[in-house]
């Protein structure tokens, strides 16, 4: 970045754009909460641009801005030497965040209280904003994972509920007590070749099953 130092008493013109550059820096983020800085910075432009170099000392600085009584003791009350600390580092942080693009740029060197007026050949971006107009790059597409991942959980829940239900029921009848035996394996009676008998009274269903009876014998019932 070239820069040229410009006369401490610019010319006309270059004097109406040092102004334009004042008021752009006093109303600005870094400045606008700060009138202490404002008004120091103020009479410090003011004065040089007309060339009154004699009110621009800390005696008169004191007096004329923060209301010392004239032959106060600079060397005890530091306020001017203070608060022109804290206008350079305001002036150096302006012009690195909302002032980057000032072609004229206005600073108060160390050692005095004059100001000096420097025109910027080369304006370089800070590189916050260089790197915010870069594009962001996206991650990859998880479209199919986000798909798939539902039909694989209700696929896992459907085989859990499944589970649960049948498992108390496998229990239950591996303890259940065993079952009766099945009707064929109960003695088999031919009712329908005695239905004849069932009308005697001192025979019942109950006597017929446990009585022998052979088919093949010729020994017929009256």
């Amino acid at each position: 970045m070239g820069t040229r130092s410009a006369l401490e008493t610019p010319t006309p013109v270059a004097s109406e754009e040092a102004r334009e550059a004042l008021q752009r820096i006093l109303v600005s983020r870094t400045f606008s909460k700060a009138p202490r800085l404002c008004s120091l910075l103020q009479y410090i432009v003011e004065n040089s641009l007309i060339g009154r170099f004699d009110n621009i000392t800390e005696q008169q600085i004191g007096i004329q801005i923060f209301n010392r009584s004239p032959g106060y003791n600079s060397g005890e009350d530091t306020i001017v030497r203070g608060t022109a600390r804290h206008l350079r580092q305001r002036l150096e942080q302006y012009y690195a965040d909302e002032g980057h693009a000032e072609r004229l740029r206005i600073s108060v060197p160390k050692g005095g209280y004059i100001a000096h007026f420097e025109t910027v050949d080369n304006v370089v971006e800070p590189a916050s904003e260089s790197i915010a107009s870069q594009p962001i790059p996206f991650p990859p597409s998880t479209e199919s994972t986000a798909v798939s991942w539902p039909l694989t959980a209700r696929v896992a829940i459907s085989l859990l509920v499944a589970l649960a239900t049948l498992l108390p029921l496998a229990v239950y009848l591996w303890m259940r007590p065993g079952l009766p035996a099945k009707a064929s394996d109960e003695p088999h009676i031919l009712w329908p070749h005695f239905l004849h008998l069932s009308a005697r009274p001192s025979l019942s269903p109950a006597t017929l099953a446990w009585t022998p009876i052979s088919l093949g014998s010729s020994t017929r019932c009256c």
